[in-house]
C-alpha cells in the first residue's frame, strides 16, 4: 500500500475542533462488498477523525498521536485485512488502552453531504467516513 498521510487542519469559529484527514487511504481499491438491496459500497475511501481544540497538536506534543495511529490503522485495515469498510462498521485494533477500536460514521457536523462524496468520475466517488475511537466497553 502506498503511504498514508495526516493532514491536520486547525480549529475555526465554524468548525470549533481539529480535524486529522487522510490523504492515500483511496488509493486502494477495497474489494467488492454487498450491502443489500442489490447495492455494493464504495470502494474507495478516506478517513477523518474530529479531536477536541482542548487537545493540543503540534511537532512538539505527544497526546495527539495516539489517536492519529487510530486513524492511520482505520485506514490500513481495508488493505490489511483484504476487505472493505463502510459505514457503521467497527473494527477492533486489539490493544489495551483507553481506546481499543474505531466505528465509521457519515460526518453528520458537516452542513452538506456532498462533502461526504468526493467524485473522480461520473459513477465513481471516493466516500470519507468519520473515525471515531471506541472503548472496549463501546465495542461489544
Amino acid at each position: 500500500m502506498k503511504p498514508i498521510t495526516t493532514f491536520v487542519f486547525k480549529p475555526t469559529e465554524e468548525m470549533p475542533f481539529w480535524k486529522l484527514c487522510t490523504i492515500g487511504a483511496s488509493d486502494y481499491l477495497m474489494p467488492e462488498r454487498d450491502i443489500g438491496w442489490g447495492r455494493k459500497a464504495n470502494r474507495r475511501n478516506e478517513y477523518v477523525m474530529f479531536i477536541s481544540k482542548e487537545v493540543e497538536i503540534s511537532e512538539s506534543t505527544t497526546e495527539w498521536l495516539s489517536l492519529n495511529s487510530l486513524l492511520w490503522a482505520t485506514a490500513e485495515y481495508a488493505f490489511n485485512e483484504k476487505d472493505n469498510l463502510t459505514v457503521s462498521d467497527s473494527i477492533d485494533m486489539g490493544i489495551d488502552g483507553k481506546y481499543c477500536g474505531t466505528v465509521l460514521l457519515l460526518p453528520e457536523i458537516l452542513k452538506t453531504p456532498k462533502i461526504v462524496k468526493c467524485y473522480i468520475s461520473e459513477h465513481k466517488y471516493i466516500s470519507i467516513f468519520q473515525v471515531m475511537p471506541i472503548t472496549k466497553e463501546q465495542l461489544s
